[in-house]
Formats: C-alpha cells, sequence, structure tokens
C-alpha cells in the first residue's frame, strides 16, 4: 500500500473553500479508510502572498491528518483543512500541546510591523482558533520559539534586527510587559548589511536562549530569568563565527553538551561545545553541508539533529537536498556521510518525527512536502510519501 495516490493534487486537498476541507472522492476515501490507525497531526506553515524573494501561493496554516503503518503513511483528508491567515511562514506548538504561534511575515509594504498570533488548538477536532494577536515592532518576523515551560516565547525579526521576548499567560495569549532586544552590527557580504535575527532556539537545560543573527556572523547567548520575565546577557554572551557564513538556525545534541548552527551564506555547520553552567558556545569545526565538486548558488535554511544522537541533518536550498552527517559519539563532530535529494525546490524547514523513523520537507518553491523514511543504522533517507501544499515553509507536529 505504500504508493497508492504517491501525489494528491492540491485541488483535491483543499477545493471546498467553504469550509476549508477536502472534498470526498475515491484517493482521499481510501487514504482514509488507512488513516484510522494511530491518527497524527502535522501543522504547516506557508507563504500567502508574492514577496521579493517568493511568490507565495498558500492560503494560510495547513493542518494534515494521517497515521503510519510500518514504512507507509496514510492521509485522512476529511480531517485535514487550512485556517486562513497572511504568510504564517514559521510556527510553533506549545510544549503543553494547547497552542500553536504564527509569525505573520510581512514587510514595510505590508503594514507598519510584523506581527505574532496565538491559537488555541481544540483538544477534540484540533482545530485552531485565533485568541490574540500583536505587533513584533519589527518587520519579517521568520521564527518563533516557546520556552519549555510553556512561559516565555521568542520571535525573531529579520528586517529591523529585533528579537521579541513575549511573556505568555496561562490561557496561551501574550502578556503587556512584553521586551524588545535590538541587536546592531554588519558583515562582509551583501546579505549583511545590518543585523538579521533568523532564530532564538532554547538550549536543554530550559535557562540560555542562543539567537542566530545572518547579518553579523554572531551567536548571542542570553540567560533566562523567568520569574521577572526577561534575559540578560550569558557570561560570554557573543559567539563569532566564520566571517561571512550567516548562521540562521541551531539545534542541539540529545546529550545537551553539543550543539550545531547550520549557516545559510557559505553552506556549512559548525560544532560547539555547549557549557550548561555558563551558556558558553565553544566552536570546534565548521563543516560543508555540499558534496565536493559542487559550486553553484546555495542558501541552508533548516538543521535538526537525529532523536539518536546518531546523525545530523541540514538542508540546501538551491542544490535542493538534504545533507546527512554522522555524529562521533566521543566528540561530537560531524562527518559529511552524502547528500539526498529532496525532489522539489527550495527546501526550507523540515522535522524528524519523535520516534525518529520519518523525516518531512518542505519544498518552498515547487509546491510539495516529501516524506522520508529514515535508515537508524546509515541514516540514510528513502521516499515513502509526497503531496502538494503551495509554497510550504514550516512543518509542526503536533
Amino acid at each position: 500500500m505504500k504508493y497508492i495516490f504517491p501525489f494528491i493534487l492540491i485541488s483535491l486537498f483543499f477545493s471546498c473553500e467553504e469550509n476549508n476541507t477536502a472534498d470526498t472522492n475515491t484517493a482521499t476515501t481510501l487514504d482514509s479508510i488507512e488513516s484510522n490507525m494511530n491518527e497524527q497531526f502535522i501543522f504547516i506553515g506557508t507563504y500567502t502572498k508574492k514577496e521579493g524573494h517568493v511568490d507565495g501561493k498558500g492560503k494560510g496554516i495547513y493542518r494534515l491528518a494521517f497515521s503510519q503503518e510500518g514504512d507507509s503513511i496514510y492521509f485522512n483528508f476529511l480531517k485535514s483543512k487550512y485556517f486562513p491567515t497572511i504568510n504564517p511562514s514559521y510556527l510553533t506548538i506549545s510544549k503543553n500541546k494547547k497552542y500553536l504561534y504564527s509569525v505573520n511575515e510581512l514587510g514595510p509594504d505590508d503594514g507598519n510591523s510584523g506581527t505574532i498570533e496565538a491559537y488555541k488548538i481544540d483538544p477534540q477536532t484540533k482545530d485552531l482558533k485565533l485568541i490574540d494577536k500583536v505587533l513584533t515592532e519589527g518587520f519579517a518576523p521568520c521564527h518563533v520559539t516557546v520556552d519549555a515551560t510553556d512561559h516565555i516565547a521568542f520571535v525573531s525579526n529579520y528586517v529591523g534586527g529585533i528579537v521579541n521576548v513575549f511573556p505568555l499567560s496561562e490561557n496561551g495569549t501574550f502578556k503587556k510587559n512584553s521586551l524588545n532586544m535590538e541587536l546592531k552590527g554588519k558583515g562582509p557580504t551583501d546579505r549583511q548589511e545590518a543585523s538579521h535575527p533568523h532564530s532564538a532556539t532554547i538550549a536543554p537545560n530550559n535557562q540560555h536562549v542562543f539567537i542566530a543573527d545572518l547579518g553579523t556572523d554572531k551567536i548571542t547567548g542570553l540567560n533566562i530569568n523567568y520569574e521577572k520575565e526577561e534575559v540578560l546577557p550569558t557570561e560570554n554572551s557573543k559567539t563569532i563565527v566564520q566571517p561571512g557564513a550567516g548562521p540562521r538556525h541551531m539545534s542541539f545534541h540529545p546529550n545537551g553538551k553539543i550543539a550545531y548552527v547550520v549557516n545559510e551564506l557559505d553552506a556549512t555547520v559548525n560544532t560547539f561545545d555547549y557549557d550548561a553552567l555558563t551558556g558558553t558556545l565553544t566552536q570546534k569545526q565548521s563543516i560543508s553541508t555540499l558534496p565536493e565538486g559542487y559550486a553553484e548558488p546555495n542558501w541552508c535554511a533548516d538543521i535538526h539533529v537525529h532523536p539518536s544522537g546518531k546523525f545530523v541533518y541540514a538542508s540546501n536550498r538551491g542544490h535542493n537536498s538534504i545533507a546527512i552527517f554522522k555524529v562521533d559519539e566521543n566528540t561530537g563532530t560531524l562527518s559529511f556521510i552524502k547528500t539526498e535529494p529532496t525532489k522539489g525546490e527550495f527546501p526550507r524547514n523540515f522535522v524528524i518525527d519523535p520516534a525518529g523513523e520519518f523525516l518531512w520537507v518542505a519544498n518552498q518553491n515547487s509546491g510539495s512536502i516529501y516524506i522520508f523514511k529514515i535508515n537508524g543504522e546509515t541514516g540514510a533517507l528513502k521516499e515513502v510519501r509526497n503531496i502538494e501544499i503551495p509554497t510550504p515553509v514550516c512543518l509542526k507536529f503536533l
């Protein structure tokens, strides 16, 4: 059953505009019958309008219902739908699974500021209900994350150098005492004319947050004070990477002692030792995400460590692939294994399911999501399913 209806057209998926649900047809019905086993949900952020870097064609935040049996993925299109909003390019879900937060990646032509939205997730239907929306006081918010206690949300605004610290209420809404941090500086390339914060990553101990600034080649470390709902610089708050690297996203090893940063501009991954007491990052490696001899343009996007800690994966936009690395069990350093084509153009965010069995990747410019089975012994990827979603950017399991 693995390859029954391997590519369902989006016109069949979300064809009913009135209630944003899928039409019932032979393909979806057969898939839905299979999907009754251990049903799960994944939310997908998209671009919904044309911007300078993307021709957005999505309708908002999409939700897919699916199930897994062995190496097969089945979709339940009867329970899949979308929730209209503008440019929800990055999402995060609270640790208690009650709330979803979405940036609205808006530029100067779209209004006075970007915005961040809070949604309540219905515990039965998994539908989204908008419960709060506030300005970010910056443009092009491109990343949001929430700490492990659902106490504070951090939002990175690519334009303006602003990182928002939003304390959260118990009901999932934003408190009024938010803090805006403004980062400054520049780097040596044309893309680095100013600060461009691209992500905030919470450390495993939930005491530190690290801001990857593509524009300045710096990673800013901050201590989180939950009682006062504020952040302060760590002992060695500025970690400088190689000039022109463009640090973008960060992922920690399950052992809590190693961190990996993917650099957008020079297509590398940097390996750091992490001191959980001081919040200090010490770099000990930088390795290319591309095969030897590749010289065409490429921009890295995302990075994740496999739950086993044995492998690290990073996405290449341009080469259109997932780079696969093996982790040295003693040092945490990486060795390049290979790249796997993502079967689409401009792969952005990707996710690994909690069991470490599947990797889902969003191909932004070709409007597709491909699902790969992960070989737990070698780290290799094998395609098992795909689906069309317009200009997908971010994937989050519920």
